[in-house]
């Protein structure tokens, strides 16, 4: 399996959306909309709106038309950050530092400071969560498949 392949079709949904603006995408990176069109997700988006998986490339300066379909519902191969740590089934997922890839989720500590900023900052990443991993992989992985 590679990223963007579909791993069940059962209760599958897909959809067609626009890409920002000189946006690139890549097959199996994990988009959202950032109100300009879909873009590579950040953990900082994904935290404000849900995101979907790419199921085309889009080179935009190549395309003229700047649609790429998404998997907005099912069980899909994503990117994974290699260093990022195993992946456990059933754990949930945000993004990681490398736009559009994912990384398991941990829960941030909102009561270690009475400091706003690091509260709304935990409280942000902890909305960041989504979807679940179908599979185990290793550390290495660059994939995963997970369940939106």
């Amino acid at each position: 399996m590679t990223a963007g392949d579909i791993i069940r079709t059962g209760d599958l949904v897909i959809d067609e959306v626009t890409v920002k603006t000189n946006e690139d995408i890549e097959l199996g990176e994990m988009v959202v909309d950032d109100g300009n069109g879909y873009l590579a997700a950040t953990a900082a988006l994904a935290a404000l709106s849900k995101p979907y998986v790419a199921l085309d490339a889009h080179d935009y300066s190549e395309e003229s038309v700047h649609t790429i379909r998404v998997g907005v519902k099912g069980v899909f191969e994503v990117q994974k950050t290699a260093s990022n740590g195993a992946i456990r089934k059933g754990n949930r997922l945000t993004i990681d530092s490398t736009a559009g890839e994912v990384k398991v989720f941990s829960m941030a500590d909102v009561t270690s400071t009475v400091n706003e900023t690091t509260v709304e900052a935990a409280l942000l990443a902890n909305q960041a969560a989504f979807g679940e991993a179908y599979e185990n992989v290793l550390t290495a992985a660059t994939s995963v498949k997970i369940r939106l």
